[in-house]
């Protein structure tokens, strides 16, 4: 296949499904292989075999094989993974060893789990948003680049369009709550957001509240998150997979969210995030005597990632409601806080132009 524009994808959910359909859009012509979704799908225009992804993060094993066999069906001119979990990066050897060149793309911001230094066998460029990721990638020899998020891309509603969209109170505070993306942790996750924003809103009166759910979310999880925000009074919204959460997010004041990638959204929109770690109350209870004694504090500030966060345990509600309180009351200060790391997220050009860029020398010439 190297004779022609042919590239292989790793795109396992929406997300970087449209991420980077806009890459190859701006390319021209181009034959796919691997795994994607329908935007991939539609750039094909009936060329290549492309395997379609369910949308979920988690791919079926024999999708996984069927990728590792196409993979070695190469060499392709360019590769453009948005995966690194393990399988992920042995197809990426896979594919260097028949001579493609390999670009990893940080679409979805989960933390990278094999050791870092294994991606140096795996990819030949990796593109992350993250600035301090960049640094640490670099300094182990990894040909690393910063890129603005691919949310900059999407078209965001103004705050009054928004709010009057999702029915929001005109003038209540309001907060999202974005139980994530993967169907164990957002069923887990949801019930507990809403028993914390219950409480903050009895406490404070004027405080209004949507669910965005994730397309990714299979429909007996939405069901059941449906029903149990139904039990609040609080109304759900589905999330469009080419826009994603960042074109609502400037509805609201503050959104509780799982530890990835919405967190950047949220600072994206201009929005005050605080991020739920859930963990099991064998690890919650140790910290939570250590705060009573005052040896650490209750809510985690960190200027660098610029991000609130708490751990709890599925019994944690109240502490998030007095922690999203607390990021309320001090929304304004917060916010210039998080406006540096806002302003590298939109810095430089679009980056589906750029990684388009990058890759065209590629198809160009091969490695």
């Amino acid at each position: 296949m190297k004779s022609d524009r042919s590239v292989f994808v790793i795109a396992p959910d929406a997300a970087s499904d449209h991420a980077i359909a806009r890459v190859l859009d701006r390319l021209g012509p181009v034959v796919l292989a691997g795994v994607g979704g329908p935007a991939l799908a539609s750039v094909t225009r009936g060329l290549g075999s492309l395997e379609l992804a369910s949308g979920r993060r988690s791919l079926p094993l024999k999708t996984k094989h069927r990728c590792a066999r196409a993979a070695e069906r190469g060499p392709y001119r360019a590769a453009v993974l948005a995966s690194c979990e393990e399988w992920g990066l042995e197809t990426a050897r896979v594919l260097r060893s028949r001579g493609t060149p390999v670009l990893l793309y940080r679409v979805t911001l989960a933390p990278i789990a094999p050791p870092i230094e294994r991606l140096r066998d795996a990819f030949d460029r990796i593109l992350t948003p993250l600035p301090g990721e960049v640094t640490t990638l670099r300094a182990l020899g990894l040909d690393a680049h910063a890129v603005a998020h691919p949310s900059t891309e999407v078209t965001r509603l103004d705050r009054k369009t928004a709010r009057l969209s999702l029915g929001l109170t005109p003038l209540a505070e309001t907060v999202a709550l974005l139980p994530g993306s993967r169907a164990e942790q957002a069923q887990s996750l949801a019930p507990l957001l809403l028993d914390a924003y219950e409480r903050l809103r009895q406490d404070r009166g004027a405080l209004d509240a949507r669910v965005l759910l994730a397309p990714t979310l299979p429909a007996r999880v939405v069901r059941r998150i449906e029903l149990a925000a139904a039990k609040y009074g609080v109304q759900t919204f589905q999330v469009d997979p080419a826009l994603g959460a960042i074109s609502l997010l400037s509805a609201f004041d503050a959104a509780l969210v799982p530890p990835g990638t919405v967190s950047l959204e949220a600072v994206l929109a201009g929005v005050a995030p605080l991020v739920v770690n859930v963990e099991p109350l064998t690890k919650v209870i140790p910290d939570a005597v250590a705060r009573l004694r005052g040896l650490v504090p209750p809510v985690k500030r960190d200027a660098l990632d610029a991000r609130a966060s708490i751990t709890v345990s599925r019994l944690g509600a109240p502490r998030i409601a007095d922690a999203l309180g607390a990021l309320l009351d001090e929304r304004e200060d917060y916010l210039a806080q998080l406006q540096p790391l806002r302003d590298r997220l939109l810095d430089g050009a679009r980056p589906a132009d750029r990684i388009a860029s990058m890759l065209e020398p590629w198809l160009a010439c091969g490695r």
